[in-house]
């Protein structure tokens, strides 16, 4: 304060609160000791702890977004004690974000994957992947696609089917 008391355009603010409720992320974390194949090709370079957060269809996707999920993986990397090369971020969302992908520019490479981008050299330094789920093909991504607006009704046939392959009763109730 003493410093610059000589800068009357300059305001100090001692505590900001950032929230009324301690900082809570919705997305699933998925861990594991080991770095694990889970067999599907949007799992593909998971590491030992990987943020997964779904997008609703109506949610924005935006670097704002990207900034918060990186600052929710800080936070998490922080109070867990993990190291930093241990988190991958994935972002699931139905519609391709066309004008974030126009922003960041040549930072955004698909995959081999049909709807599976990876930002890469953009200003956050974990690894970032992008599934849009709507262009996911094949059967094994049904429940991915069926989270969109207007869901095929093969999907969520395709669904229904596998979860009565499940052999806990507990499932299919």
């Amino acid at each position: 304060m003493i410093e610059l008391h000589g800068f009357p355009s300059v305001t100090v603010e001692r505590e900001v609160v950032l929230g009324a409720q301690p900082p809570r992320a919705d997305f699933v974390v998925v861990k594991d000791e080991d770095i694990v194949d889970l067999g599907l090709g949007v799992f593909r370079g998971f590491r030992r702890r990987n943020i997964l957060e779904f997008k609703s269809p109506d949610d924005e996707l935006s670097e704002s977004v990207l900034w918060k999920a990186a600052g929710y993986a800080d936070l998490y990397i922080s109070l867990n004690d993990i190291p930093f090369e241990d988190i991958t971020i994935t972002l699931f969302r139905g519609a391709k974000p066309a004008a974030l992908f126009k922003r960041l520019g040549s930072c955004v490479r698909e995959t081999d994957i049909k709807g599976v981008y990876d930002v890469k050299n953009w200003k956050i330094s974990f690894p970032i992947r992008i599934v849009v789920t709507t262009e996911l093909e094949g059967k094994e991504y049904a429940g991915f696609r069926a989270i969109s607006k207007k869901p095929d009704i093969s999907d969520i046939q395709q669904i229904i089917d596998e979860v009565r392959k499940e052999p806990d009763e507990n499932v299919r109730k």
